[in-house]
């Protein structure tokens, strides 16, 4: 088991929504100064959602990685769905990312509902977000 000392906040929705939102991305430079390689280095995704209202509401919500600088995204983890109004917390690990990652958060459903949530990427060495 890793400790994961270290906290990025990659998305924060504090007002509910109820379309798409994308994180602002965050360009990832790993310490050259810890005790832990890049290969070493190990990153576990942080879901926290809450959808109220709507008709058969659900929300997704990823961490997204680019190698190109934000050109193309590719998903490298993902929240199972919650179904229906309620929460969830939920931790996956992320098996590799690139330079520059973003939180999604995706309401859906008949209707969807008023959605609020917290993407974050937890990591277990230094990490300089810029």
């Amino acid at each position: 088991m890793s400790f994961l000392p270290r906290a990025v906040a990659l998305l924060a929705v504090s007002t509910a929504v109820t379309s798409k939102q994308n994180g602002t991305p965050k360009t990832l430079q790993t310490s050259g100064s810890d005790d832990q390689t890049n290969v070493q280095q190990v990153f576990v995704a942080e879901f926290l959602v809450t959808v109220s209202g709507g008709s058969s509401p659900t929300a997704d919500a990823s961490i997204e990685t680019s190698w190109d600088k934000g050109t193309t995204w590719h998903e490298v983890a993902k929240m199972t769905q919650l179904a229906g109004a309620g929460s969830k917390k939920q931790l996956v690990d992320v098996d590799k990312v690139g330079p520059m990652v973003r939180g999604v958060i995706t309401p859906g459903g008949s209707t969807p509902g008023n959605t609020t949530g917290v993407v974050r990427l937890l990591t277990s060495a230094l990490l300089s977000v810029s």
